[in-house]
């Protein structure tokens, strides 16, 4: 095979691995954006009412605490999300 063949082959193999990581990477998106929306939406309505926090009211009604939670809820389900794929990949199944 010539060298200008193999550059065809490992430039395709560089676009299907390019295409699967993107896919992959939506996959996740969406999966994480599922679990999301099963947990609280916000971090007020996440807290117990059984938790004694009444002297951090007013710091955590600021909107660094929201994004805070926002961030850790995003974190969470993604790694559900990769967990489940990787799962998923596992078992054989096809993503």
């Amino acid at each position: 095979m010539s060298s200008h063949g193999i550059n065809e082959q490992v430039e395709e193999r560089r676009w299907e691995q390019s295409y699967a990581d993107e896919r992959k990477e939506e996959m996740l998106t969406e999966r994480a954006a599922e679990l999301a929306k099963e947990l609280p939406a916000t971090f007020s309505a996440a807290l117990s009412p059984f938790l004694q926090l009444s002297h951090f009211s007013s710091a955590m009604s600021k909107a660094v605490c929201s994004e805070a939670y926002e961030e850790l809820v995003w974190a969470i389900c993604m790694e559900q999300a990769k967990e489940e794929y990787d799962y998923r990949f596992l078992m054989g199944e096809e993503h």
